[in-house]
């Protein structure tokens, strides 16, 4: 079960956007190494970056990027792998709705199919906006708001 804002335990050390500092400016950590996130958006943001990087390193390849992300001393891995294939419908991560399915999955995986927290994490209007937010670049003390700036686009008002 994942808690925090962060829906995969996404551990210190990789500077996601959104990340929390505590009142020191450290890291704000829960479990000792995972990080926290302003918001679920955020979170789910970094898990795709996070599947995005593993798809690059490993050729998509799902078997072998759930074992790197979710090793056996700490998981299921042959039952996480097995979940993650079958909710992408393949072995291979190879376009955008495939890796939005991959993510999906872990979400699912890692907070239990039907607990209200997975459906938090899966609104569609949610999900959307993380992935959006994924495709671009975003530094590490970026607020939510300010991110958002950057992928809505203001609407111009014809002049009379």
């Amino acid at each position: 079960m994942s808690d925090y804002n962060n829906p995969a335990n996404i551990e210190h050390g990789q500077g996601y956007a959104g990340e929390l500092d505590d009142e020191k400016g450290n890291p704000k950590l829960y479990a000792g190494r995972f990080v926290q996130f302003e918001n679920k958006i955020m979170g789910t943001r970094a898990l795709f970056r996070d599947v995005k990087s593993k798809v690059k390193q490993f050729d998509g390849d799902i078997a072998q990027m759930i074992s790197k992300f979710a090793p056996d001393f700490e998981n299921p891995t042959n039952n996480y792998v097995e979940y993650v294939q079958v909710r992408v419908g393949k072995e291979k991560i190879e376009t955008a709705e495939d890796l939005r399915f991959a993510v999906m999955g872990i979400i699912e995986f890692e907070n239990g199919l039907n607990s209200p927290r997975t459906g938090e994490y899966l609104d569609k209007d949610a999900l959307d906006t993380a992935q959006k937010l994924a495709e671009i670049s975003l530094p590490r003390n970026i607020s939510y708001e300010e991110a958002l700036k950057r992928i809505i686009k203001p609407t111009k008002v014809a002049s009379k």
